[in-house]
């Protein structure tokens, strides 16, 4: 499992895939074969893939009663936001996943190929989840789902009324 350098998150599992590259392909390992989800063993259809197609348009922005989520950026960069609703902190915890490091001030980490990681999250039920494409390309995300689509298990609030969220993509300048 990744260890986030200043940043141990206990409610959500990140992940340092496997990454086989040279200068003409690469290799990413989204599941390893020792990762331990019981949702893997036996209900790995539930096989999802997202396309975001505006820049700084979120995705998402819901949390789970039921299901639980695990995610991988398979194209392109995206700022990733996570609360944890199970308890009265709600600390934001932002993060850069995929292709290309971004630069930003306010001491987001990036996870990204180009510093050869290639990472998965697994989210799990009560905390809150979005993500916003950085590029003007495509963002395509991967996600296996523990339990079919069920519009009943999801919570969604915008990320524009809750204050902390609001703040950091103002910072961002991302508006919409």
């Amino acid at each position: 499992m990744l260890k986030l350098k200043d940043n141990i998150i206990d409610w959500l599992e990140f992940l340092d895939n496997k990454l086989v590259k040279d200068s003409r392909w690469f290799l990413w390992e989204i599941i390893p074969w020792w990762i331990s989800n019981p949702f893997l063993d036996w209900k790995l259809w539930h096989i999802y893939t997202s396309v975001a197609t505006w820049k700084h348009i979120a995705r998402w922005w819901h949390y789970h009663f039921k299901n639980i989520d695990r995610f991988a950026t398979i194209s392109w960069s995206a700022l990733w936001i996570f609360i944890d609703y199970r308890n009265d902190n709600k600390k934001v915890f932002p993060i850069i996943l995929w292709s290309k490091k971004i630069e930003n001030n306010f001491g987001i980490d990036n996870y990204t190929i180009d510093n050869n990681y290639m990472v998965s999250v697994k989210v799990p039920v009560w905390v809150y989840h979005l993500f916003i494409p950085l590029t003007d390309e495509n963002v395509t995300v991967l996600s296996l789902a523990s339990e079919e689509h069920d519009d009943n298990d999801y919570v969604r609030i915008s990320p524009f009324k809750i204050p902390e969220i609001k703040n950091l993509l103002d910072d961002f300048w991302i508006k919409w």
